[in-house]
């Protein structure tokens, strides 16, 4: 058996889900619209509406920078709920708010980007967009969309070089962490190490050696490999019984902390590099460790990245001009603090002022309905039960909040809550009402429908939960007949 098979899987669901679970990658590699180019495209504010949405250090955004970036990161995600698209927003606003800060701070730091350096990354864009979008075109048609792909690559300048200059700054940042630095932790290293395996028989593999043949021979190895001017690599070579990395000379490459059993990873760890272990006993055998290089990990430079973005945002005189915009991203930034439960609260109450201009202001705007509602649910859902009396006030608002925006938009996950609150205020006749207009729209929403079928049942009506099982069955088949993946059941209560 390998050695890459020590590589334990990583836990995909690690990160905190932020606003219903929704994952957006804003890149730094795209082009952010720092200028006002080209026009709006249509959306709910009206063909071609363009306004000022926040000011950074006096420096404007508006309206179609935020719009073409989130038109960039979408992709082919088409959700009809409005709070998805909101958060959108505020995912693209916090990213443009984020690079003007490093562009700033770049720009103090004496940072700056070369025409040769521009012009590449501009011939790159064009011909990523070229590969991309041209082909299967005739040459007289694909000759046209190239020229318009470079006047408006070339029309970016100023974008593209503010993109660069932030991108030169994440680079000085993580480079100028010092391994010897000593707040890093033994998490925040990549280890690149050598090592030779004596394999241990058991039931991962029957050929290995005794535990006591297998400790010999590996005691043997040990001394020759710490004697002077041993040649770890020719021992490995030699001796090792790891197929994946015998031929390289036990090299391993760099990995990162935990992507090895915990025994090879302590082990490791603990040496500095040139150093040999001593005999480290996994469930494979018996290893003979070499750390050949440590270097700071990416995630541990990305980390400080982001530390001094918050630190430097804090200090950064931002104008929240737009009220929906600015309500959605304040949202972002307490959900950013769940370690700072008063500040995330302080944060939460201003997002809510936010948005209550918003809807104030504008009576139709779904998303913020939306978005308000969700926030009076949550506040009024983390009462503890002997308290739900005193939060009336919020369950009646986002009922209220919830209708005016389902109305508008019967986005199944919404009238989903709207039926929960229904529930919770004791109108069963209304939660089932709500709850039937969200089996209406969740088409193919699996997730919903194991909710629904679950709020059927506790309603007293199975017919309903049946049906709900029969269409979950109906998507399942079609999914694993498409060749996609089964959805696992979902046990009660997980939503």
């Amino acid at each position: 058996m390998s050695i890459t098979k020590l590589r334990k899987k990583l836990n995909k669901g690690a990160d905190r889900l932020i606003f219903l679970g929704l994952a957006v990658v804003m890149a730094i590699g795209m082009v952010v619209y720092f200028g006002g180019v080209g026009g709006v495209r249509p959306n709910e504010y009206g063909e071609g509406h363009n306004y000022l949405v926040a000011r950074v250090d006096g420096r404007k955004i508006m309206l179609d920078q935020v719009e073409q970036l989130v038109a960039q990161n979408q992709g082919t995600d088409n959700s009809t709920d409005p709070r998805f698209k909101a958060q959108m927003r505020a995912y693209a606003l916090d990213q443009i708010i984020d690079n003007i800060i490093k562009v700033n701070a770049a720009k103090q730091r004496g940072l700056t980007v070369t025409n040769a350096e521009l012009n590449q990354e501009i011939e790159r864009q064009i011909a990523q967009n070229i590969k991309t979008k041209l082909a299967g075109l005739s040459p007289e048609v694909a000759s046209r969309e190239e020229q318009r792909v470079r006047d408006y690559m070339e029309s970016q300048r100023d974008a593209i070089q503010d993109t660069l200059l932030a991108a030169k700054l994440d680079k000085a940042i993580g480079d100028s962490i010092r391994p010897n630095d000593r707040s890093l932790k033994p998490s925040d290293f990549d280890l690149r190490a050598s090592h030779i395996l004596i394999k241990v028989k058991g039931p991962r593999d029957p050929k290995g050696h005794t535990d006591a043949e297998a400790k010999k021979i590996a005691e043997d190895v040990l001394k020759q490999a710490k004697a002077p001017g041993a040649d770890f690599a020719a021992l490995a070579r030699k001796y090792s019984e790891d197929p994946g990395s015998k031929a390289k000379g036990g090299d391993l490459g760099f990995f990162q902390q935990g992507q090895m059993v915990p025994e090879f990873s302590q082990a490791a760890a603990a040496l500095k590099p040139g150093q040999i272990s001593g005999l480290v006993k996994t469930q494979y055998g018996y290893h003979i460790i070499k750390l050949i290089d440590k270097r700071v990990s990416d995630s541990a430079k990305s980390q400080a990245v982001q530390k001094f973005v918050q630190d430097a945002r804090a200090k950064a005189n931002i104008q929240l001009v737009d009220p929906a915009m600015g309500g959605a991203w304040l949202l972002l930034q307490a959900n950013r603090m769940y370690d700072k439960p008063k500040e995330r609260q302080a944060k939460l109450k201003e997002a809510m002022a936010y948005l209550e201009k918003a809807v104030a202001k504008d009576p139709t705007d779904t998303g913020s309905l939306a978005l308000l509602a969700a926030q009076y649910k949550q506040r009024y859902d983390l009462l503890p039960a002997k308290d739900k009396a005193k939060g009336a006030a919020d369950l009646k608002r986002a009922i209220d909040l919830y209708t005016r925006a389902t109305n508008s938009m019967p986005a199944p996950g919404m009238l989903l809550d709207l039926g929960d609150l229904y529930n919770d205020a004791g109108k069963k006749k209304e939660a089932l009402d709500a709850y039937e207009r969200a089996s209406d729209n969740a088409y193919g929403q699996t997730y919903i429908r194991y909710a629904l079928k679950e709020q059927f049942k506790k309603l007293g009506r199975a017919d309903l939960a049946q049906r709900e099982q029969k269409l979950i069955d109906e998507l399942n088949r079609n999914s694993a007949s498409a060749g996609g993946s089964i959805p696992i059941n979902i046990p009660s209560g997980s939503r």
